[in-house]
């Protein structure tokens, strides 16, 4: 599905989640909010169908990178890949094999340019 929320601006808080399920894959839950002293302003930003194969490590963009807003995030795999997604339209935007087994950890460290491992 898309994100149900707007502008995610520099400065709010952004957090991730990975639910994952055996028969249905995994999903993972956007959540944003304005600072850590409003927590309880926690929103569900969006909900990504995640690809069969389960998420070992997940990393957001810089907001930076991203004009300002959370636009991408980098998802490794059990299966050793790297999958992009556009977090606006949930689309898998790049994909990557990296590694023969699973990726314990993804670091954006610019634009277009990730740390696996």
């Amino acid at each position: 599905s898309t994100p149900t929320g707007g502008g995610m601006g520099e400065g709010r808080i952004q957090v991730l989640a990975t639910t994952a399920n055996e028969d249905t894959g995994g999903y993972l839950h956007h959540f944003s909010a304005p600072d850590f002293a409003r927590l309880d302003e926690l929103r569900l930003e969006g909900m990504l169908r995640l690809l069969p194969q389960q998420c070992t490590a997940f990393a957001l963009e810089p907001p930076a990178e991203a004009g300002g807003d959370v636009g991408r995030s980098a998802l490794g795999t059990s299966i050793g890949t790297v999958e992009v997604v556009d977090l606006i339209t949930g689309l898998v935007t790049r994909s990557f094999k990296v590694s023969t087994s699973a990726l314990l950890g993804v670091k954006w460290l610019r634009d277009d340019l990730l740390l696996c491992f």
